[in-house]
């Protein structure tokens, strides 16, 4: 069986890794999204899948990641399985995640797992930046 330690320095050889496909695009934010049965990219990088709702994995340059789930009952879990510290929870967390971005102003956003993301969803977590063109949204998953 592998060790924690060894487990959590495989996970941070996947975020470098994904971390120099970003850079290669030339984006300077990230957002992984991942919902109940659908969450591949998501689990990869955080090794956690939620049980109900959606999760986000959002990143900006250099910066700790940061997470959010539409459930709060689930945070500790995935803060345990994922060591990432920043955890936040809102039930429809899309406008979190709009929040979140718009605190950091990117100019440039990779996205992963926009297939399995809810119009909705997207709407309200891109809100006027997509028709407003502050920023543009790079698609890594095909």
């Amino acid at each position: 069986m592998i060790s924690g330690e060894e487990w959590r320095s495989e996970l941070d050889k996947r975020r470098a890794q994904f971390r120099r496909i970003v850079d290669e695009h030339g984006c300077d934010a990230t957002i992984v999204f991942g919902a109940h049965g659908h969450a591949e990219q998501f689990r990869y990088l955080t090794n956690f899948a939620p049980a109900l709702g959606d999760a986000w994995l959002l990143t900006h340059g250099d910066a700790q990641p940061l997470c959010v789930l539409d459930f709060d009952w689930q945070v500790e879990e995935a803060r345990r399985r994922s060591g990432i510290d920043e955890w936040r929870s809102r039930f429809g967390a899309a406008p979190l995640v709009a929040e979140l971005l718009a605190g950091v102003a990117p100019r440039r956003v990779a996205v992963a797992g926009l297939d399995r993301l809810p119009v909705t969803a997207w709407r309200g977590c891109v809100g006027g930046r997509a028709r407003s063109k502050s920023a543009c949204f790079e698609r890594l998953d095909g």
